[in-house]
């Protein structure tokens, strides 16, 4: 995190408009008796706004206000994760495996999660790529009531890729 904002010795104006701590208006004042006047309270002067002529300063604590926003961006960005999860199968299943795997599917894309099929293609079976997309469409026909398939199935290198979206 960077913060640009300039605190007590940092600020370089010399009169400044300054805010108390619990956010009266303490008029304008020159910059080392508004630092003064912080350091007297235990807290920091700390410059707000430089837009206008003289900059607009609050009575803080700094150290306090670095830490809530750190709290508060770490909180943001664990909100915004999406999980991928990842099921993999080859060509040659059986059903009973492929419904479970399906059923595990559905439980992502309920939960939220986004979900990724990857199917195994071995290119020493003839047509192995064909069953694998034959297979990949009868998954897609299961799951468009809970999940929307966000890209074009590709192969990736030995996986034959799908990724499915929660539809919400």
């Amino acid at each position: 995190m960077h913060n640009t904002k300039n605190v007590n010795k940092q600020i370089k104006a010399d009169t400044v408009v300054v805010i108390g701590f619990d956010g009266e208006q303490l008029g304008q004042m020159p910059t080392n008796v508004a630092i003064s006047k912080a350091e007297n309270q235990g807290y920091d002067l700390v410059e707000v706004s430089d837009n206008t002529k003289e900059p607009i300063c609050k009575i803080m604590d700094w150290g306090k206000y670095q830490f809530e926003q750190r709290k508060q961006e770490r909180k943001n960005k664990s909100k915004n994760k999406v999980h991928l999860k990842e099921i993999r199968l080859k060509t040659r299943i059986a059903n009973h495996d492929l419904t479970t795997k399906v059923k595990r599917c559905l439980e992502f894309l309920s939960k939220g999660d986004k979900v990724k099929v990857s199917i195994q293609v071995n290119f020493r079976r003839k047509d192995d790529e064909t069953y694998a997309h034959e297979l990949l469409n009868s998954i897609s026909v299961v799951m468009t009531d809970f999940g929307t398939l966000s890209n074009t199935p590709k192969l990736n290198g030995r996986y034959l890729d799908a990724i499915y979206t929660p539809s919400n």
